[in-house]
């Protein structure tokens, strides 16, 4: 018999997705079949499966532990030769710059990304050895050619935290856009979005997709822009900015003309701004954090949106 405390980063989940977390290669049909056989019993009484577990909770498996040990396989951690641009990190988050380039996260297996970039940095601190049940995550993705600030959640409460607050949008995130054409005045765009095939979104059904944005400066036929997204969906401000004949420079998949110098479009998640009243991220409320560009999209943002210099 093996008994399992539930800590701070199991709690607050059902039974059988813990189960299935920690014995991560078992058949579901397995998990199920020995909860109804009473092999697993939570606080000493018969459980279902579908109960939400608290912190100190007692999980016990009437199991082999060779058993137990055969449906337990550590995550790969993949080795990086580079460490993250990180901007600011304690106990419970990472906040880090994204490259261009670079995946927020993993689309098919081998995928160089971001998120096992700070798994792999975590390991070399002894912070993550891939056996916990709790997988360290980025909350806040970034498309592969858009640049900027990111955070990962170190553990569950922060994880569920930043999730809610990105959620309910009590996050204030706000990026620098280089947008096609002559922009003199600030506007706000409430339009509906709907993701099409190839990886790309239409304008005009769909759920709702709320931009705000604000002209810094004006070249010669471009406009830099501060933009604030009061919704989070998949290529708004491309998507949006692309709608009213402004596609961002770079931005070949909505509309926007090739740029000499960088790839993609020229877009940079450059600040977050935490609203946490309560809970375990109290102490970042109020809190912003800055990523500031780099490279050839750096110093065109330096220079006021202007791709002549």
């Amino acid at each position: 018999m093996r008994q399992i405390t539930v800590d701070r980063d199991n709690g607050n989940q059902r039974l059988d997705k813990f189960l299935m977390r920690y014995m991560n290669t078992a058949p579901k049909s397995f998990v199920y079949k020995m909860l109804r056989k009473k092999n697993i019993k939570l606080n000493g009484k018969r459980a279902q499966g579908n109960e939400i577990l608290s912190q100190g909770d007692q999980v016990s498996l009437y199991l082999a532990d060779d058993t137990i040990d055969s449906f337990r396989s550590a995550r790969e951690v993949r080795e990086y030769t580079h460490m993250p641009d990180i901007i600011y990190e304690d106990e419970n988050v990472i906040i880090v710059t994204k490259p261009v380039g670079l995946l927020s996260q993993g689309e098919k297996k081998g995928d160089q990304n971001l998120n096992d970039q700070l798994l792999y940095y975590l390991s070399t601190r002894g912070d993550y050895n891939g056996f916990g049940m709790f997988k360290p995550g980025i909350v806040s993705r970034l498309d592969r050619n858009t640049s900027g600030i990111t955070i990962m959640g170190k553990n569950l409460p922060a994880q569920q935290e930043i999730s809610t607050a990105f959620r309910k949008h009590s996050v204030k995130k706000i990026y620098l856009a280089l947008a096609e054409g002559r922009i003199t005045a600030p506007g706000r765009l409430d339009l509906k979005q709907e993701k099409l095939q190839g990886n790309r979104v239409s304008i005009g059904e769909g759920k709702n997709a709320v931009t705000l944005y604000r002209p810094i400066s004006i070249s010669e036929d471009n406009t830099l822009l501060e933009v604030e997204i009061l919704t989070g969906r998949t290529h708004q401000i491309r998507a949006a900015l692309a709608s009213i004949g402004h596609p961002l420079v770079g931005d070949t998949k909505y509309g926007g003309k090739k740029a000499k110098g960088f790839k993609g479009q020229a877009l940079h998640a450059y600040s977050l701004t935490f609203t946490f009243k309560e809970g375990p991220l109290a102490y970042l409320d109020g809190r912003t954090f800055i990523s500031v560009p780099t490279g050839r999209l750096g110093e065109v943002f330096k220079n006021k949106g202007n791709l002549l210099t």
